[in-house]
């Protein structure tokens, strides 16, 4: 499990407890982070209450002291915007998802993020297959194999290859990645997204610049498609 000592004493809401949302948590709460969590459906509750957590009833709570609002990548916060995150958004909090917390907690790590409407789990699997042949030290994980805040910390020179979908890249703010593969795009999620410039919108962020030029990023890009 991924420790985030950046958000160590912070106050963190989160909305959306199912797998990926739980390892959230639990991630935060073992980072000494103050984790205010809550979801819609009471068996998610139920079974949180085992986690070292505080299940609190995010509709009605006072978000002035909270930090951030992290989010599980289903919930919409933009087109569609869910009451929560309208409610974060009035009291300027930031809106994150697991993949900003976890890039944002290993600074020194290397990472390979893959997206596109289609192919995307196959190329992951692929690139990692090619990296373990090659001998180096990896993991796979994001929205194939476990959730971000599920890997183990990497190690030096290990590099951890995410599988990115449009609902977790909309959900990061400052996320940058070493190399930032996208292979093609075709309607999908419209339902979320509203159209297809909001669709490309949530895409795009995976060539988010980096600030620190010490790192160069590479970008991969597929026009057969």
């Amino acid at each position: 499990m991924i420790k985030i000592q950046n958000r160590r004493d912070q106050t963190i809401a989160l909305f959306g407890l199912g797998s990926s949302g739980l390892i959230t948590a639990r991630a935060l709460a073992a980072s000494g982070v103050n984790v205010l969590a809550w979801d819609d459906s009471p068996p998610q509750r139920n079974k949180a209450k085992q986690e070292p957590i505080s299940i609190q009833d995010l509709y009605s709570y006072d978000f002035t002291n909270i930090d951030a609002l992290v989010l599980a990548p289903g919930v919409p916060f933009k087109y569609l915007s869910h009451p929560i995150a309208q409610k974060a958004r009035a009291a300027d909090l930031p809106i994150i998802g697991d993949i900003e917390l976890l890039i944002e907690a290993c600074p020194t790590a290397k990472f390979i993020g893959v997206t596109g409407t289609n192919g995307k789990s196959t190329t992951t699997a692929l690139i990692g297959h090619m990296l373990q042949t090659a001998g180096v030290k990896n993991q796979i994980g994001g929205n194939l194999g476990p959730p971000a805040l599920g890997l183990n910390e990497p190690s030096t020179k290990e590099i951890i290859v995410l599988e990115l979908s449009s609902y977790q890249l909309d959900l990061t703010r400052d996320a940058t990645f070493d190399i930032a593969v996208f292979l093609n795009m075709s309607p999908d999620h419209l339902d979320r997204h509203g159209d297809m410039d909001g669709y490309f919108s949530a895409k795009r962020k995976i060539f988010r610049d980096r600030q620190n030029i010490i790192k160069p990023q590479s970008a991969v890009v597929g026009i057969d498609e």
